[in-house]
């Protein structure tokens, strides 16, 4: 028999302790993934991309307006790893959809606001659910997410992605030249 009376496999091994010892595998693969990988899409196909990605920050005042540059770094607030380096800014009147007094839907100016949209390039790994530098998701309609700079902290959304490059296509050639 295979199972004997004891419950035993073998005669030699609980059926319990193979219990066990699988729910402590499954439970060490789900924190490896959670903490280290990006899910379960880290197990399929892969490839490093640069992109650049536009991040719109609005209603902020002069003094933020001056403060980032280019070449700031950005960072996550979360996790404060570096998401990438901000390589141009633009800078416009800050607007706001209001409902005016006939109950119509117009765009007002606000005084003293400014909208920002920096643009951001960094090299990211794109995966089936979508681009991912250092685990923090890069997706277009991101809204509100917290960033950092050395000097500010402000909510932003991405608002346009552009692939710049296929890294990996670029190193594979750079090493068959």
């Amino acid at each position: 028999m295979i199972i004997d009376d004891k419950g035993k496999l073998f005669g030699k091994i609980s059926l319990v302790d193979i219990a066990i010892v699988a729910i402590i595998a499954v439970l060490a693969f789900g924190t490896y993934t959670r903490f280290f990988g990006n899910g379960i899409a880290t197990i399929g196909m892969k490839r490093n991309l640069e992109i650049e990605y536009v991040l719109r920050i609005e209603e902020v005042r002069d003094f933020t307006t001056s403060s980032i540059q280019v070449g700031d770094k950005l960072a996550d607030s979360e996790t404060k790893k570096i998401i990438g380096e901000i390589t141009g800014i633009n800078v416009s009147e800050g607007r706001k959809d209001v409902t005016d007094v006939y109950g119509n839907h117009v765009l007002a100016e606000m005084p003293e606001r400014y909208t920002l949209d920096l643009t951001v390039r960094t090299e990211v790994s794109e995966q089936n659910n979508g681009y991912w530098v250092r685990g923090k998701a890069i997706k277009q309609g991101n809204t509100k997410n917290i960033y950092v700079t050395k000097r500010n902290i402000f909510a932003g959304d991405i608002i346009s992605i552009k692939v710049l490059s296929d890294t990996a296509a670029s190193d594979a050639a750079a090493a068959a030249s």
